[in-house]
């Protein structure tokens, strides 16, 4: 089956690799599109992510405006914006548990709540054309240790992210999308009209066009892309009597965000407090650890016991915007989502197929 050169190959069946070969196999439904994934199920922040909308908070983005220019930022909020849309029309909400319940974000001072305050209307006009009227608001919260008033973004949400991928993929195969898992990709080298692949199983594949979907672990074969992964950790709690958590919230520019998942609390980030969760290693450091117990306990539920903890691995760089484009004429790529993977992620994988139509 893999011995005769696939038209298209993809690395990665996260949300933006899944994307790419759907819309691949939609434009060429006679051609070849295999999809090659390291784990037995997707390996990648796309399974491993909060299972937030991502966005955006007026935090976030001003911290955003601050080292790009306000083209640039509302050009990435428009891709957000058209990612989830389109995310929701490949996926049914009911079948990855998708809630637009809005996302607020908090604050620890008067003074930091009022700056952001002064920023809704600013905010507001800039999105009123490519989201909408009215994204943000001011509203009351009750949350201990925080300012009273906090600025709810209306069109933030939560969904579940394995559903999700389990969805996109289930609707791949169903198209004539091939997969090959448990395979990681060492090495490539293009010959005349084909692209070799080695594998970690000394299986050689091979194509006429290969695309990397693979986001922050795409360095070691894509080393002159500026990728630079970074590492976010997160816990959920065992189940409360009563969970305090009614919708989701951001808090320091979107660094910390938490949320309710029925009767647990799911709490993650503060990858900012640290320089070592600039890595591309899965794990957890007591750092952020005692960090996020912390704050779990001082704000939001003082008696909570976590149940247990996973990490994801995003893709940064210089600039918070997707690398889209070719390498050479057979290589491609669709990477450094920037943690905005689920809001973007199928929309740029949608960008990277039309590269091949």
């Amino acid at each position: 089956m893999h011995e005769k050169p696939h038209d298209f190959i993809v690395i990665g069946a996260g949300f933006t690799g899944l994307s790419t070969a759907i819309h691949l196999k939609l434009a060429h439904p006679q051609k070849s599109v295999l999809i090659v994934e390291r784990g037995v199920l997707p390996y990648g922040a796309s399974t491993k992510n909060a299972g937030f909308a991502c966005f955006g908070s007026i935090g976030e983005l001003a911290d955003d405006r601050s080292h790009m220019s306000e083209v640039e930022v509302m050009k990435t909020v428009e891709l957000r914006y058209n990612g989830l849309q389109l995310l929701r029309k490949l996926i049914p909400d009911v079948e990855m548990d998708y809630e637009q319940c809005g996302g607020v974000e908090l604050f620890k001072t008067k003074d930091e709540y009022e700056e952001a305050y002064a920023q809704i209307s600013y905010w507001n006009a800039l999105m009123n054309e490519c989201v909408g009227p009215n994204v943000f608001e001011s509203v009351d919260q009750e949350l201990h240790g925080f300012y009273p008033k906090a600025i709810n973004n209306r069109y933030e949400g939560a969904l579940n992210p394995a559903k999700a991928i389990q969805f996109l993929w289930a609707r791949a195969q169903k198209i004539g999308v091939s997969f090959l898992t448990s395979t990681e990709v060492k090495s490539y080298k293009e010959k005349d009209t084909i692209v070799n692949l080695h594998t970690n199983l000394n299986l050689q594949l091979s194509t006429k066009q290969l695309i990397f979907c693979t986001n922050a672990f795409s360095k070691d074969l894509l080393p002159n892309l500026d990728i630079h992964p970074a590492r976010n950790q997160v816990l959920v709690t065992k189940p409360l009597d009563v969970n305090p958590l009614k919708t989701c919230y951001h808090f320091d520019k979107g660094y910390v965000y938490f949320r309710p998942i029925g009767d647990r609390i799911l709490l993650g980030g503060a990858r900012n407090i640290s320089l070592q969760e600039m890595t591309d290693s899965y794990g957890n450091t007591s750092e952020i650890q005692q960090h996020l117990v912390q704050f779990l306990h001082q704000h939001i539920a003082g008696e909570a016991e976590v149940d247990h903890w996973w990490s994801g691995i995003i893709a940064t760089g210089s600039a918070k915007k997707p690398l889209i484009g070719k390498s050479t004429d057979k290589i491609s790529f669709g990477l450094r989502l920037s943690g905005m993977g689920v809001a973007i992620g199928t929309f740029v994988g949608k960008q990277v197929a039309e590269l091949h139509i």
